[in-house]
């Protein structure tokens, strides 16, 4: 094998078989950040909804389910607790009277 074969084995693509798993990164999160910014720009939940089944389906196809799920709880349990009893922010709000907490209005 000489010099020239050698290089030019690494700028082919490696291809897996798999469609998802063979598009460029930069591509996949051109592609994702802009249903990701739909979701924000439409604003309807049901849009929301049928876009996480809809990247589930996408993890399932790309043969990644598993990592894609440690993520997604991990973030969904960030936003959910937004304000809540991990972030220490329901003491405070409790003492500053939020009704919804136990607090005085």
């Amino acid at each position: 094998m000489d010099n020239r074969t050698f290089a030019n084995q690494f700028l082919e693509p490696k291809r897996t078989g798999n469609f998802i798993k063979d598009l460029n990164p930069l591509s996949k999160l051109n592609i994702f950040l802009a249903f990701g910014l739909s979701a924000l720009i439409l604003g309807d939940y049901r849009y929301g909804f049928g876009l996480v089944v809809f990247m589930l389906v996408v993890a399932v196809l790309a043969q990644c389910l598993s990592s894609y799920l440690k993520v997604y709880w991990k973030i969904l349990l960030f936003v959910r607790d937004e304000g809540g009893v991990l972030s220490g922010r329901a003491d405070h709000m409790a003492e500053m009277g939020d009704p919804r907490l136990g607090g005085k209005p």
